[in-house]
């Protein structure tokens, strides 16, 4: 939902995004469970950010610190603030105009850095707040496997 209320209708995502969305989430989840500084979400878990609009990154993780601020009633709902780090993957039924646009939503929410993955280009768009988007082609060799 966008900050003005308006629903955004999603498709399932094609089932060769949905493995590769898995693998992202394995490796994710191995990443944050060695790092324990944060939660790592999935694709399902929504978000309200600080403009209203809820959101759902395929991957997000969010420090443990911010996490004990939020009130106890609101812990077993959607959070309401913006994850620390998030991953979007493109889907060949995706508009990257869209995903950008969300990436750049995510970095004015708060959010420290955004990876936006385009399989099909094997390539990385490397999103920080106040920051220039860097494009990176070595995209992550299990992902580029998944096909």
């Amino acid at each position: 939902m966008t900050a003005e209320g308006e629903i955004i209708v999603m498709p399932p995502t094609h089932s060769l995004t949905g493995a590769r969305n898995f693998e992202i989430g394995v490796q994710f989840c191995a990443w944050a469970k060695k790092d324990g500084r944060g939660v790592a979400c999935d694709s399902s878990s929504g978000f309200v950010l600080p403009n209203g609009a809820r959101r759902s990154a395929d991957a997000s993780w969010t420090l443990k610190t911010r996490l004990e601020k939020l009130p106890a009633e609101s812990k077993e709902g959607f959070w309401h603030l913006c994850p620390d780090f998030v991953i979007e993957l493109r889907s060949e039924s995706d508009r990257p105009k869209q995903l950008r646009e969300k990436m750049r939503e995510y970095m004015v929410s708060g959010a420290q850095l955004g990876w936006l993955i385009n399989p099909k280009k094997r390539s990385v768009e490397v999103y920080r707040p106040g920051g220039e988007v860097e494009v990176r082609t070595e995209l992550i060799r299990s992902l580029a496997r998944a096909r």
